[in-house]
């Protein structure tokens, strides 16, 4: 969708009218690419980091952090898309694609935390599995939006499908926000992981060796 709205933009049907198509081709590639990079680093990121920032903040911290920042993320590129501002959209794009894959994350751990040991395979197979559904479900619906909202704007073609495409981001933010507030709900507290303080330790250690001293 990200590649479609770049597309779509102004500069881009300039392009398409262009006598050189083969330049146009290789522009609306290009523009695929360029679309979809931030998003797979964010998640990348994401997915490096998400342990640590677990341990760190607690999984039910990470989890409304992350939904929290896919729900900015779409909020923002609604207002840059088809801006031209390259920048903000990078910075959007990278947004959802750290807010999702951190989401995915945190929702695998505190599902898997859920259940006894002996059942942590089946938790995390049906956590996939109701990803994978969800994904494709969301890709459907949001897609359904788009060209729903479309015909309703009486504008030339891309430009229509640009305001559909605006229609579906503002559905996927509600969306997100949506399950902000069921993980509020739903989801149990946990506590960070204190990592040992090597100062804290050195002291107990002295204070004991004070009073065997003695």
């Amino acid at each position: 969708m990200l590649a479609r709205l770049g597309e779509d933009s102004p500069g881009r049907r300039s392009l398409r009218r262009s006598p050189h198509t083969g330049l146009v081709a290789e522009s609306r590639d290009e523009s695929a690419a360029l679309a979809s990079l931030p998003q797979g680093l964010a998640g990348l990121t994401a997915g490096l980091l998400g342990a640590r920032l677990a341990d760190r903040f607690g999984t039910k911290a990470l989890l409304l952090a992350t939904i929290a920042t896919s729900a900015a993320g779409h909020i923002l590129l609604l207002g840059v898309i088809g801006s031209g501002d390259y920048v903000l959209v990078t910075a959007a794009v990278f947004a959802v694609g750290f807010g999702n894959g951190g989401a995915a994350f945190a929702a695998t751990v505190a599902g898997c935390d859920c259940v006894a040991d002996r059942e942590q395979g089946l938790a995390a197979g049906l956590i996939n599995a109701s990803r994978q559904i969800g994904s494709a479900l969301g890709v459907a619906a949001l897609m359904d939006v788009a060209t729903s909202v479309t015909p309703y704007h009486h504008v030339p073609g891309g430009a229509a499908l640009a305001t559909g495409y605006r229609a579906a981001l503002v559905f996927a933010a509600g969306l997100a926000t949506a399950a902000f507030f069921v993980s509020v709900a739903f989801v149990p507290a946990d506590h960070a992981i204190r990592l040992p303080n090597l100062g804290d330790r050195r002291h107990r250690l002295g204070g004991a060796a004070a009073r065997d001293r003695r």
